[in-house]
């Protein structure tokens, strides 16, 4: 099983879905980790629809900076969100391996000293 953990520096880009769509031929990866994708909401949601994964949980960004996607290929693994807020997200990974179940947790900290502390 393939994670994938990209920094993108933003997901609206006219090439994002172009450059995932390379790293999934390329890797193949059952999770890809997306940060600072500078989009949240329903505009997340239109994205992440376009992209070949089904599977994903979405945090918001805090004003123009953070953003935090895990997407996942459901027939390789199975994500349960534990719990998330605007700079991590927690969730339960199975999947048909030796180690059945473990427990995934995506950080992306804030810059800003005031959001970072409340890490």
């Amino acid at each position: 099983m393939n994670l994938l953990i990209w920094n993108c520096r933003g997901a609206l880009s006219p090439n994002f879905r172009n450059i995932v769509d390379d790293y999934v031929q390329l890797y193949s990866p059952a999770i890809l980790i997306v940060m600072e994708t500078k989009v949240s909401g329903e505009r997340a949601k239109q994205i992440t629809d376009l992209l070949p994964f089904n599977g994903v949980i979405c945090s918001n960004n805090i004003g123009l900076s953070g953003g935090l996607w895990i997407l996942w290929d459901s027939t390789q693994v199975d994500i349960s969100e534990l719990a998330h807020t605007e700079q991590e997200i927690h969730a339960m990974v199975s999947t048909n391996a030796p180690v059945q179940n473990w427990l995934l947790t995506a950080v992306y900290a804030s810059p800003r000293y005031a959001e970072r502390k409340l890490l």
